[in-house]
């Protein structure tokens, strides 16, 4: 009459780890889920700011301040330019007299 007990408590021990590893699954399957709606969201916000930038880039008046903003940026330059060019002539070997 022992085998009929031990054929039980050997199914319910197969039982429980068949549980277990489908728990397992499912968590895995969950977080995955997760994890694909968090990627689609970081896509679509990605997506958004894209456009957002190109309709500020390709705008009539972006194009039309172009040339302040090149010229703001080479008036910034001009500090490191004669930085430059100071230290350049400084390091320049000497002419013999």
């Amino acid at each position: 009459m022992t085998e009929p007990t031990s054929r039980l408590d050997d199914a319910e021990a197969r039982a429980s780890r068949a549980e277990a590893a489908l728990e397992e699954v499912l968590a895995e399957r969950n977080r995955l889920w997760e994890e694909l709606h968090r990627q689609r969201a970081d896509e679509k916000e990605a997506a958004y700011y894209r456009m957002l930038y190109e309709q500020v880039v390709f705008s009539r008046s972006w194009k039309i301040t172009a040339p302040l903003r090149s010229t703001k940026w080479f008036v910034k330059q001009i500090p490191e330019l004669a930085r430059r060019l100071r230290r350049f002539l400084s390091h320049r070997p000497q002419a013999p007299t």
